[in-house]
C-alpha cells in the first residue's frame, strides 16, 4: 500500500475505479513488485474483489489504511458514482445518473435497506393471523418513502426479495413490494390524468401501464420519449419529401386537416414503423397481453 502514497489522488481514483482483470485467487501467488506488469496489477489483487471491481467492503478497508487513502475514497465523486451504478443499477437509472453527492446517495440506500429489513422482519409477529393486509398495515414502510424516496424504498425491497434466504422475510417483503408499487403506479396515473388535455402526459401513461402489468419491470420513459421523437422526425422528413403541403408541417394554428392529409401522415408513419424498423402485427398471438405493453412491443418488434 506504500506505493499509493507516491501517486496523485487523481491516479489513485482511476486505479480504484478500474476493473481487476488480473485479480488472483487465494491459492495463487500474487505477482512480485519487480514484475513487468503495471504497479496496480500487483497492488490491487491483495484486496478481496467482488467480480471484477472492488466491493464496498474493499473500499472501506482501503480507506482505513491511512488518512490519504481515506481522503481519496471519500472525496472521489467518480468512485461513488460508479459504485452506486454497479450495486443499484435500477435506482441509478431512476435518478437519471445525476446527483450532487453519490457517496450520500449510497449511504442513504444502505440505511434505507436496513430500515426496510427491520420493518418487514417485524410484520410476521404482527400479522401472521391475517391473510390480507390493509393500507394501514404497510404504513411503517410507506413512511420510509418520505425519508428516502419511493424509488429507494422499492429498490431496497426488491433486494430483499432476491438476495434474502429467509422465506418469511421474502413473503412479507413481496407483499410490501407489490402494495407500495401498485400504490405508486396509481398515484402516477392519477397525475397523468389530471394534466390538461393540451399537455396530456400520454407517454408517461404508457410507461405506467407497462409497469403496472409487470410486477418487476422498469420502463425508462426517456428511452420511450427518444424512440417516439426519432419516429416523429422520420415521419416529418418523409412528409417533406412526399407531401410537402401536409398540415403537419405547418404551424398548429394554420393546420386544416382533411381525410387525404390524414392518410398521408398514416402512410409515412407505416413506412417508418413497418418498413424501416421492422414492426409487424402479432398474427400468431393476437390476444397476447404483451402486445399492449410499450416495452414489450419495442423489444419484440410487435405492434398492434
Amino acid at each position: 500500500m506504500d506505493f499509493f502514497a507516491t501517486l496523485p489522488l487523481e491516479l489513485v481514483e482511476r486505479i480504484l475505479c478500474s476493473p481487476l482483470a488480473n485479480a488472483t485467487s487465494g491459492d495463487e501467488e500474487s505477482p512480485s513488485p519487480d514484475s513487468s506488469r503495471p504497479h496496480h496489477d500487483y497492488v490491487l489483487p491483495s484486496l478481496r474483489s467482488s467480480g471484477r471491481y472492488l466491493a464496498p467492503s474493499d473500499l472501506s478497508a482501503f480507506s482505513a489504511t491511512c488518512r490519504r487513502h481515506r481522503q481519496a475514497v471519500q472525496e472521489s465523486r467518480r468512485l461513488w458514482r460508479d459504485l452506486f451504478a454497479r450495486c443499484h443499477p435500477r435506482l441509478f437509472r431512476s435518478l437519471g445518473g445525476r446527483s450532487e453527492d453519490w457517496r450520500r446517495e449510497f449511504q442513504d440506500r444502505r440505511r434505507c435497506e436496513a430500515s426496510c429489513r427491520r420493518r418487514v422482519a417485524g410484520m410476521s409477529a404482527l400479522y401472521f393471523h391475517k391473510p390480507d393486509l390493509s393500507d394501514s398495515d404497510f404504513a411503517p414502510l410507506a413512511e420510509l418513502e418520505g425519508e428516502f424516496g419511493a424509488e429507494c424504498v422499492m429498490d431496497s425491497l426488491r433486494h430483499l426479495l432476491y438476495a434474502e434466504e429467509d422465506l418469511t422475510l421474502q413473503y412479507y417483503g413481496r407483499k410490501a413490494f407489490r402494495h407500495l408499487r401498485f400504490s405508486g403506479l396509481c398515484d402516477r396515473m392519477r397525475r397523468c390524468l389530471q394534466e390538461p388535455e393540451e399537455v396530456a402526459q400520454y407517454k408517461q401513461g404508457m410507461v405506467v401501464i407497462a409497469e403496472c402489468f409487470q410486477s418487476d419491470a422498469f420502463v425508462d420513459p426517456d428511452v420511450l420519449i427518444n424512440f417516439l421523437g426519432e419516429v416523429e422526425r422520420d415521419v416529418k422528413e418523409r412528409l417533406r419529401l412526399q407531401y410537402p403541403q401536409n398540415p403537419a408541417l405547418k404551424e398548429e394554428e394554420d393546420r386544416h386537416w382533411t381525410r387525404r392529409s390524414q392518410l398521408e401522415v398514416l402512410d409515412c408513419l407505416n413506412s417508418a414503423l413497418y418498413g424501416d424498423r421492422g414492426f409487424r402485427g402479432n398474427t400468431s398471438q393476437y390476444y397476447d397481453p404483451r402486445n399492449l405493453l410499450v416495452d414489450q412491443v419495442r423489444g419484440l418488434e410487435v405492434a398492434k
